[in-house]
């Protein structure tokens, strides 16, 4: 499933909170995007794969770019790619 699955709303909102984030956090996780937009909007998409799409829309945008290091977070203790911010230079 990818983000093309969510709503064009849903889709456009977690955007731009990515970019919200490389704007302000050198680095940061897919985890802490999402959690501050389901805080802050309540917003869901319809299944949690759709961040995938969300975060290689940034890296392409050359938005973000991956660390190689890796957060475990309280998903099933999977790890969470940590992501640089190109902005923030």
């Amino acid at each position: 499933l990818c983000a093309s699955n969510a709503s064009d709303h849903w889709n456009k909102e977690a955007y731009k909170v990515f970019v919200m984030f490389a704007k302000k956090k050198k680095n940061f996780t897919t985890g802490d995007v999402r959690r501050r937009l389901q805080e802050e909007k309540q917003l869901f998409p319809h299944d949690n794969r759709a961040w995938g799409g969300i975060a290689m829309q940034a890296k392409q945008n050359k938005i973000i770019s991956r660390t190689g290091k890796f957060a475990y977070s309280g998903s099933h203790g999977r790890p969470d790619a940590i992501w640089k911010s190109e902005i923030l230079k």
